[in-house]
């Protein structure tokens, strides 16, 4: 799914529903690619294009159905605090959200740089990375964060 149709699908939302945008939605504002390259320098990753473009356009936190976590340390929303419950997956796994239930979606990580393919990390196989349903990170957002 590309970056357009998103953008779609998020903007009819807003437009027919409330649910999206308002005092009830705990969001970040979204975070520039300055900052972006920064903690990826800092953190010696390479995230995901669609990814980034989504914190750049739409900040981390709350997305209707689901939530999405930031890659700023100083978020409150931030992906680095969930990294410490994955223990040594957390070598190959960077999460970006989660389940509710214990379980991480997380991009897979060689020598820094993200996949765009999402895995799983259930926490009753120790969090061993599983391939998931979704193709990739917008596909992520499209059936679960939007529901569509």
């Amino acid at each position: 799914m590309d970056d357009a149709s998103i953008d779609a699908m998020i903007s009819e939302i807003r437009s027919k529903s409330k649910l999206f945008d308002g005092s009830h939605v705990h969001r970040d504002d979204p975070l520039t690619p300055d900052r972006i390259s920064l903690i990826e320098q800092r953190f010696k990753i390479q995230l995901p294009q669609q990814y980034r473009r989504f914190l750049t356009t739409y900040g981390a936190g709350d997305f209707l159905y689901s939530h999405v976590y930031s890659c700023d340390p100083e978020s409150g929303w931030s992906l680095w605090s969930e990294t410490e419950y994955l223990g040594s997956v957390a070598e190959i796994a960077l999460p970006f959200s989660d389940n509710g239930c214990g379980d991480y979606l997380c991009f897979g990580l060689d020598s820094g740089k993200c996949s765009d393919a999402i895995y799983w990390a259930d926490h009753e196989s120790d969090y061993e990375l599983t391939p998931s349903e979704y193709a990739d990170f917008n596909d992520f957002v499209a059936r679960v964060a939007l529901k569509k």
